[in-house]
């Protein structure tokens, strides 16, 4: 979840891409974001001091983009799910003419 869900503040959609580049993140690695963290870490380091999964250099850019957006402390920086889905589009059509 957002931080700012977890720390019982005020949010808005962006919570929810949020929790979307944590799936996505979870879908290039193939393993939980965070995973070992238990919930109280999950409190003092994702809540409080901000960390985040790495991105590996490995992924296409726009894909490291927009997991590091989508899941920014400030919400004012995260994307609209719309903007999520139209980036994740061309990332898309990007890998199939990459393909052809």
């Amino acid at each position: 979840m957002a931080p700012e869900v977890g720390k019982y503040q005020r949010y808005n959609l962006t919570a929810d891409v949020y929790s979307m580049s944590m799936l996505l993140w979870h879908m290039m690695a193939l393993e939980p974001p965070l995973g070992l963290y238990s919930p109280k870490m999950m409190v003092d380091r994702v809540f409080v001091k901000g960390h985040r999964p790495y991105v590996s250099e490995k992924w296409p850019e726009a894909i490291q983009d927009l997991l590091r957006r989508g899941w920014n402390h400030d919400i004012t920086v995260r994307p609209s799910m719309e903007q999520v889905m139209q980036e994740l589009g061309g990332v898309v059509i990007e890998l199939e003419n990459g393909l052809k």
